[in-house]
């Protein structure tokens, strides 16, 4: 019952609560109830048991990646590059097709400067899940960081296509406009395509960052407002 309970708590995102139940229940050796532990105490920041808990559902799951996956999410933001690399190859390992281990390492060639690499990585994650939101303003990034700013365009305006209200995806596409068209240029390539897509969401956003990164507020605000009309229940637009 304590597995249960904790899974109960853990699915109803009240990782607290799942704490003690899961522990009660990995303590007794049951190795789901360790990985569940794992997840709930990385969520309450509890890194160091985290890491106990996951260790002991590796040794009791050495076939799956799932520890393993989560063990370089913790190794990684506890700053142990070399360790969250092994984990999640570790995890690949196990199963080629795990996206959050692809992406784990693409982070850390990103951090470490290899964008080619980063690159690569993240390529692999959207051929495996190209609907994941986050993959293509990551690539719009790295491309931008390279110096392919129409590259990263391409990859930003893919994902507003996607999700018109991202705002990540939205501050890369105004990075790459204004690195291809300047100031002036990326304006009225943004007020062209706003008029010719007056109900998208995605422009106004733009817009309102093109603004922000040359100082403007007062147009940032009014391209905000323009966007919140447009969705005013959209959160990222309330964010």
């Amino acid at each position: 019952m304590s597995l249960v309970a904790g899974i109960d708590a853990l699915r109803a995102g009240d990782a607290e609560s799942a704490v003690a139940p899961l522990q009660a229940a990995a303590a007794a050796g049951d190795g789901l109830a360790a990985l569940n532990l794992g997840l709930a105490l990385i969520q309450t920041g509890r890194l160091a048991e985290a890491e106990s808990a996951l260790c002991q559902a590796a040794e009791a799951f050495p076939d799956r990646p799932e520890p393993f996956l989560y063990l370089g999410q913790v190794a990684g933001i506890r700053g142990a590059d070399a360790a969250a690399r092994e984990s999640f190859e570790a995890a690949l390992a196990r199963d080629p097709g795990q996206v959050l281990a692809l992406v784990g390492l693409a982070g850390l060639a990103e951090n470490a400067g290899a964008f080619a690499q980063a690159t690569a990585l993240i390529d692999r994650a959207l051929v495996l899940d190209p609907t994941e939101p986050e993959l293509k303003p990551w690539a719009a990034r790295v491309a931008r960081r390279v110096g392919a700013p129409g590259q990263a365009l391409d990859a930003a305006l893919a994902a507003l296509a996607a999700k018109p209200g991202a705002v990540e995806a939205a501050k890369q596409a105004a990075a790459a406009l204004l690195a291809l068209h300047g100031e002036s240029g990326a304006r009225q390539q943004v007020g062209a395509r706003a008029a010719a897509e007056p109900f998208s969401l995605a422009w106004p956003l733009i817009a309102a960052v093109v603004a922000a990164m040359t100082g403007d507020l007062d147009a940032a605000i009014a391209e905000l407002r323009m966007a919140d009309a447009l969705s005013p229940d959209a959160p990222a637009v309330q964010a």
